[in-house]
């Protein structure tokens, strides 16, 4: 996988987290 879809990722599953 690329380093930036990782971070793309990560980036994603954070924002759900900080949503709720």
């Amino acid at each position: 996988m690329n380093n930036l879809q990782v971070a793309d990722l990560m980036q994603a599953f954070l924002s759900e987290k900080g949503l709720d």
